[in-house]
């Protein structure tokens, strides 16, 4: 079964930190990637330190959604607002000792098209330290 593996980030610091309170921020590590010719993907997130969620309700998220470029209008700024999220990956509140931490999710690439790689932080109710140094693999099969 061939597949592709994909380095989506070498281990970098995000830092969700100056995002107001109760507010989430994104940022796109990659985009159009091509799946049209695989089954299955699926993402992995590691935690490699540099971590700090001080608050419950703060977390950091990495996940796959569809890509709706083309080349048809290439400068469009598209509105991701009703486009679901796939494979999400959460880095949990109080890892402690459990760093480095490694989690992944996988899904089937029915839409035949190409895929964008998203880290999104969010803030609590009350502002506070949110960040941490991760890396990401994308793992295409057909």
């Amino acid at each position: 079964m061939p597949s592709r593996l994909i380095r989506i980030a070498h281990p970098t610091l995000y830092n969700f930190s100056d995002v107001a309170a109760s507010l989430s921020r994104e940022q796109v590590l990659a985009d159009r990637i091509d799946a049209s010719e695989y089954l299955y993907a699926a993402l992995s997130v590691r935690v490699h330190g540099g971590y700090s969620i001080a608050q419950a309700n703060a977390k950091i998220e990495v996940f796959a959604r569809p890509d709706p470029f083309t080349t048809d209008d290439p400068g469009a700024d598209w509105d991701y607002s009703q486009v679901s999220a796939v494979g999400t990956v959460t880095i949990p509140y109080k890892l402690g000792a459990n760093v480095p931490f490694f989690d992944g999710g996988g899904w089937d690439c029915f839409y035949n098209g190409l895929i964008q790689i998203v880290v999104k932080g969010t803030q609590a109710a009350q502002q506070s330290d949110v960040e941490a140094i991760l890396s990401s693999d994308l793992q295409l099969k057909r």
